[in-house]
């Protein structure tokens, strides 16, 4: 079935979306996988415009990646409020600026990305621009464990191990 004759049979731009994601798992389909997100992006879906923002930054293609994880943030989507603050950290398509993360992930974790969270107890513990609050990071930490966010569990069993041994 081709990409038109499947957005014509889903019952939703939840599907549209879900197919999207599992062909941007086969390189071989990432055209058609963007054709799904950008039909869903077109509609206002923020996934959309997310999932487009994933795959752009998969092909480090990351001015396109950040202008549309920029839509779908102002569409109040969290997963790219992380995903921005993350390019921010990194220096990926932006000058490197952790005021800018800071300010990114405070606001994913406003809006309960538990990734946002996690990421930000990192810059709490370490100081990333910020002063250090260990006590504030560790208590992102747990909350994003509670959650099971395996990254914040990996992080806790590492400050555990470092301050047992």
């Amino acid at each position: 079935m081709n990409t038109e004759d499947y957005i014509k049979a889903c019952s939703s731009l939840e599907d549209v979306i879900n197919k999207g994601i599992s062909l941007l798992q086969d390189n071989e389909s990432l055209s058609e996988a963007l054709k799904l997100f950008k039909y869903a992006d077109a509609k206002g879906n923020s996934d959309g415009s997310y999932w487009l923002g994933v795959a752009f930054q998969e092909q480090k293609s990351f001015e396109e990646a950040l202008m549309y994880y920029n839509k779908a943030a102002q569409n109040g989507n969290s997963r790219a409020e992380n995903r921005i603050a993350l390019m921010y950290a990194r220096g990926l398509g932006v000058q490197k600026d952790v005021s800018q993360a800071f300010m990114w992930l405070e606001r994913a974790a406003k809006h309960h990305s538990l990734q946002g969270i996690c990421n930000l107890a990192g810059m709490y513990w370490y100081g990333c621009g910020i002063e250090i609050n260990k006590e504030l990071a560790l208590g992102l930490w747990r909350f994003a464990a509670q959650n099971d966010v395996q990254k914040a569990v990996q992080m806790l069993e590492i400050v555990n191990e470092n301050v047992d041994g």
